[in-house]
């Protein structure tokens, strides 16, 4: 295993012991989307839910004036809402894209925002904004 191999299973490590349940769901249009159930691409017209288990850290998005101050924008960039949650998870597994949503304690919310937390182009773990 390299170095960076190494940190990304210990990022899943702590992230497993102090993290929390979340689920991410990614929707498919179906025009050739990939669907990781089958490991193929999805007909087109074809529509579906893929739901992955992830461990996650939460925290309370830091407020609008603050975020402005540090230029933490949205992908719309608008400035983080003060509602917002950002979501660190781990980077093994299925990449979070902005049309997906997360699922934390029965709660669907909108990813607006996917930032790659990795030195030396590895993606050690990724860093979701979120609005209600």
């Amino acid at each position: 295993m390299s170095f960076y191999s190494n940190l990304q299973q210990l990022v899943l490590k702590l992230f497993t012991k102090y993290g929390v349940s979340i689920t991410l769901r990614q929707y498919s249009a179906g025009a050739g989307d990939y669907d990781p159930n089958t490991q193929r691409a999805t007909p087109a017209g074809t529509t579906g839910t893929y739901d992955h288990a992830r461990k996650a850290i939460i925290q309370d998005a830091p407020g609008s004036r603050l975020a402005q101050q540090f230029g933490q924008t949205n992908n719309l960039g608008t400035s983080i809402q003060r509602s917002g949650k950002w979501i660190y998870i781990d980077a093994i597994g299925v990449v979070p894209k902005l049309q997906a949503h997360v699922i934390v304690s029965g709660v669907e919310s909108s990813i607006v925002d996917v930032q790659t937390i990795g030195p030396g182009g590895v993606a050690l773990m990724y860093l979701l904004v979120l609005e209600s």
